[in-house]
């Protein structure tokens, strides 16, 4: 039997640490790119609902005119807010 020389020790710890690094990294993009995604689709759900009301101040108007609450006015835009939510929910998964 011949002996054999160690030419290079390391670690479990240092081991472990190159074999996960690789993962790490890309969980840490992915996390990244995901959370980029999310705020852009808050953003343009916000323009979308801003350009919406905005084309509906003078329904707002009319509306106050004719007796409706402040309330029922938020109401009902919270209510748009959500109807466009649920719709984004159902087509973006696909």
């Amino acid at each position: 039997m011949h002996a054999r020389s160690i030419v290079y020790m390391r670690t479990m710890e240092t081991q472990l640490e190159g074999m996960t690094s690789v993962g790490r990294i890309l969980t840490t993009m992915l996390t990244l790119f995901a959370g980029v995604s999310l705020l852009i689709a808050t953003l343009g759900q916000y323009a979308v609902l801003a350009f919406t009301m905005k084309r509906r101040t003078r329904d707002f108007g009319v509306r106050m005119a004719l007796g409706a609450s402040a309330r029922q006015i938020v109401r009902s835009v919270i209510r748009e807010g959500l109807r466009l939510t649920i719709i984004g929910l159902g087509l973006g998964p696909r």
